[in-house]
């Protein structure tokens, strides 16, 4: 599960649980089950996401999370498709990049490419 989290979110938790998006601390798309979680009732047992999902989409090694704070929003792209906005209603939250997995030997890194990284990107082609 990637997504953004307060600083008051959970880092812990006894067994495999779903960390990220479990409660109003922190929101999170979880790769496996293309699904966004948050403690709220729209969110709480996961929406699938993106809205249109395509049954044949599989998440690559690399992707982009696209967190928006003029906007308050939360989104992500695979490649070249945006895959629309996952979270809303963000603005003014303090809010930090955080990852959620239960494999073992798993390795996750993370990449800030700046304020305009996919603007600056769209506009050379």
């Amino acid at each position: 599960v990637v997504g953004v989290a307060t600083r008051d979110c959970h880092l812990t938790e006894a067994g495999y649980k779903r960390l990220v998006g479990s409660t109003n601390n922190s929101w999170g798309w979880c790769l496996k089950s293309m699904k966004v979680y948050h403690d709220s009732r729209k969110f709480r047992n996961g929406v699938p996401y993106p809205r249109d999902i395509d049954d044949n989409l599989k998440v690559p090694t690399s992707f982009y999370m696209i967190l928006d704070m003029d906007r308050g929003t939360l989104a992500f792209q695979v490649e070249s498709d945006f895959l629309g906005v996952a979270f809303s209603g963000l603005r003014g939250e303090e809010l930090f990049p955080i990852v959620s997995a239960v494999w073992g030997h798993c390795e996750v890194t993370l990449t800030y490419l700046g304020d305009n990284y996919l603007d600056e990107e769209h506009s050379e082609h």
